[in-house]
């Protein structure tokens, strides 16, 4: 409380002068006037008898003079002098340090800001030496401050003193000198974002943001309110510079701003209505942008650059071969349309180091820059504003790139696929697909078959390591693909497809693949026809691993295909051989789903003597397309070991399905005796999975007092239902 009386912020007001000498009939050693009282202030102008003795003084509450100087201004001021002792002592001075630089001499005038609202104070002033000897007696006098109240009345101005590009200052005047305001200015996307880019909305605003800025600033909310309303706010005329705030360097030029006051009592509440004025930066010089750390391969091209100003401006990087002949401005126009009207997705402010990749080798390219404004369209007239940089990528080179796939989820008619690489592939192009296995053959053996063939190769295998490796929908495959069957006794060996011919076929496959798929491209714009070169640097891959996964749909059901990748350039250039795996989707007939069982056990020898609990249970894998899954159990009388597999089934559906996605059979069985389980899983389409059947004989195995621990099956066999 005693610091608190420190915190006094000099100012002089525009109000008249209200003398109000404190009361009483000995004789003064100063003269003090309230010459203004605010909601959250006061001003003084105290005249000291002797102008060179110093004193000091100070505001408390009412309801603190009582509580802790028990109402008596003697007691008040023995405390204040203790307290410049420990004071002193803080900051390692004497106390004649300290009371030199504490102490005032001759006619002040001072403003207290920081008090409540409608809140009973005491002003107090006394003598004291340099030595923190007291020279006079206290002198105190009473005062309120003012309601807080809305004033309909009370107008803040908002004027634009000065501006640049990027900075402007502004002059805040309010016509009430009482009222303290708060003034600021919001970058566009929070106006619209927060207040719906209405006035009316900013007191809300206002209100969370203060709320927040106190909680978030540990210097803030050691604050009462009072302390922090007043340390924010300002009365009368004021200027604010954003160049001086912290949103110094976040404006941008020709871009209008939303500048607001509000004023706001020190409790929070707010006195004034919102004015709210948009101020435009200025344009910026003409800009020259320098570029640097050009780096270029025959896909990417790396450079950083340098504007000589904050401006906003595109950076594009196309192919020479649609500006040819082309003024400036045409390009312009050209870029302009390619992108919908709107640069904004190229937009930079300030220095940019800029990556482009997937582009086409040995190709000529230009680098635009384009100064823009900050809504995204360029500059036009004498403003137009265009730097044009050549780049050539190089010639097309192999790379080390060795891809791998992974293909799951395998349906009837769909499958999902992922690509990983190695080191040397990251950032390296490469396209994928897939084809029947059957295709393949047929087409590797008539390219043998033209080429003079060969016998007895590596196995048809299709680059994958290891051959076919399966997936967890079809067929596993064996390792090193197809062989052929050597023949005894001196029989001919039949043709078997080379690894030469399967690669020359999965390029030829690839090929067809992105000619059919330009030419679909082409025929839904008609208007709009792009060459091979093109469609590749935006079609080409480059993640591999995390993002590299993708979804095939218009599969064959029961049929084996090979998924394969293969490193490729733009240019049509083929980096790496085809790397391949195998897969096969799920017949008609087949279930979409499998089933995982497995049991725990424990003993509970305190209620349950002689026995052991088992919980028995099957999931259907995967989830998405399981429709149900069942399960019936029976101790010592096996009641379904004479039936078929299709009976199990139907008798199964007639079961209570588990929920999501699985079932389990809870039991208690006598050490000794035998138990049979059986589960059936169905899936969306509503075919079942074969019957999984469990036999296991009870004995101590598992956890104790009920904690139960995974134990092997004796028995888990698969009865057919079709």
């Amino acid at each position: 409380m005693l610091g608190g009386a420190m915190m006094l912020l000099a100012g002089c007001n525009k109000t008249e002068v209200q003398p109000t000498p404190p009361d009483s009939e000995t004789e003064k050693n100063f003269n003090v006037e309230t010459t203004a009282l605010t909601q959250g202030s006061i001003s003084v102008r105290i005249t000291p008898v002797d102008n060179e003795e110093p004193y000091y003084f100070g505001v408390v509450t009412k309801k603190d003079f009582a509580s802790l100087y028990k109402s008596d201004a003697e007691t008040l001021q023995e405390a204040y002098i203790k307290w410049f002792e420990e004071m002193a002592g803080k900051k390692n001075l004497n106390v004649e340090e300290f009371l030199s630089q504490a102490l005032l001499t001759g006619m002040q005038n001072y403003q207290f800001r920081a008090l409540d609202p409608q809140t009973d104070y005491l002003f107090f002033v006394f003598g004291v030496s340099y030595k923190n000897e007291p020279t006079t007696t206290p002198e105190t006098f009473e005062f309120k401050t003012r309601r807080a109240t809305l004033k309909k009345d009370a107008v803040i101005s908002i004027t634009e003193v000065e501006k640049g590009s990027t900075w402007f200052k502004v002059k805040f005047d309010c016509n009430d000198p009482d009222i303290f305001y708060y003034g600021d200015v919001m970058l566009p996307d929070i106006y619209e974002q927060y207040c719906g880019s209405n006035p009316d909305n900013i007191p809300a605003y206002v209100k969370d943001y203060l709320t927040a800025l106190k909680a978030e600033n540990d210097e803030f909310n050691a604050m009462s309110m009072a302390q922090f309303i007043s340390y924010i706010t300002v009365n009368g005329e004021s200027e604010y510079d954003t160049a001086l705030t912290d949103v110094a360097n976040s404006l941008l030029p020709e871009m209008e701003y939303p500048v607001f006051a509000i004023g706001i009592a020190n409790d929070g509440s707010f006195t004034t209505e919102p004015v709210v004025k948009m101020v435009r930066t200025g344009e910026t010089k003409r800009n020259n942008w320098i570029l640097d750390d050009k780096k270029v391969t025959d896909i990417q091209y790396d450079v950083t650059v340098y504007p000589a100003y904050d401006e906003v401006y595109a950076a594009i990087l196309e192919r020479d071969c649609y500006f040819e002949g082309l003024s400036d401005e045409q390009c312009v126009n050209e870029l302009l349309a390619a992108r919908k009207g709107s640069f904004m997705a190229d937009l930079i402010t300030g220095r940019g180091k800029l990556q482009f990749n997937n582009l086409i080798p040995n190709e000529d390219y230009t680098l635009f820059l384009i100064a823009c404004t900050p809504d995204g369209l360029p500059k036009t007239g004498d403003k137009l504003n265009v730097k044009k940089d050549p780049v050539k990528t190089l010639e097309a080179t192999p790379t080390n790139a060795v891809y791998s796939m992974k293909v799951y989820n395998v349906t009837k008619t769909a499958a999902s696929v992922s690509v990983s690489g190695n080191t040397a592939a990251e950032g390296q192009t490469y396209m994928f697909n897939y084809i029947t296995k059957a295709r393949l053959i047929e087409l590797a053996t008539k390219e043998e078959e033209a080429t003079g063939g060969s016998t007895g190769t590596e196995g048809g295998s299709t680059g994958s390591e290891g051959g076919s490796t399966g997936t967890e929908g079809g067929s596993t495959g064996s390792e090193g693909g197809s062989t052929g069957e050597g023949a005894e006794g001196g029989e001919v060996t039949p043709i078997v497809p080379s690894e030469a011919s399967f690669q020359t076929v999965l390029k030829r496959d690839c090929d067809e693949f992105i000619d059919a798929s330009l030419k679909e491209w082409n025929d839904s714009k008609p208007n709009a026809q792009m060459d091979r070169k093109e469609f590749l640097s935006r079609a080409l891959l480059s993640d591999v691993g995390v993002g590299s996964s993708y979804r095939w749909g218009g599969l064959t059901p029961g049929t084996e295909y090979v998924a394969y990748a293969i490193g490729l350039k733009a240019d049509g250039t083929y980096t790496t051989k085809a790397y391949a795996t195998e897969f096969k989707t799920i017949e008609d007939i087949q279930s979409q789903i499998r089933l995982d069982v497995g049991m725990k056990a424990w003993v509970y020898e305190e209620y349950y003597p002689n026995k052991t609990n088992y919980t028995v249970a099957a999931t259907g894998e995967p989830y998405n397309q399981v429709q149900g899954v069942y399960c019936k159990s029976f101790i010592e009388n096996d009641e379904w070991a004479e039936k078929t597999g299709a009976e199990i089934e139907e008798l199964l559906k007639k079961e209570q399905a588990g929920l999501y996605g699985s079932v389990s059979a809870p039991l208690t069985v006598e050490r000794g005796k035998t138990f049979f389980v059986y589960f059936i899983g169905v899936d969306k389409e509503g075919i079942s999975t074969h019957v999984s059947k469990v036999t296991h004989t009870s004995r101590v195995e598992g956890g104790d007092n009920g904690m139960a621990k995974t134990v092997k099956i004796d028995k888990l066999e698969t009865i057919p239902v079709r």
